[in-house]
């Protein structure tokens, strides 16, 4: 049975996210592959369907909240309540 996922890994995983698309935006190509490796190796998470279906979920729920996303990562249809949450905590002033 999968793990649900924690606000420490949201951290991870949103700050990885952002740094690509910082990337991005300075012309560097985004490879999913390399965004998913990086997010297993600093997350301990290593089956990549998990880490797929998570950035899938981090992008529904940015796009939810108006921020940038990677076209790079496809959205999932829906995506956690608690993910969702997390992010909006993070726009706060």
């Amino acid at each position: 049975m999968a793990s649900l996922w924690t606000e420490e890994e949201y951290a991870i995983t949103n700050a990885l996210y952002e740094r690509a698309l910082s990337d991005r935006a300075s012309g560097v190509a985004i490879k999913r592959a390399d965004l998913i490796r990086k997010c297993q190796t600093q997350t301990g998470r290593t089956k990549d369907g998990s880490v797929l279906m998570h950035l899938g979920n981090l992008t529904s729920a940015r796009a939810a909240l108006g921020l940038a996303v990677l076209p790079e990562i496809g959205p999932l249809e829906n995506f956690p309540k608690k993910l969702f949450r997390f992010l909006e905590k993070q726009q706060d002033p």
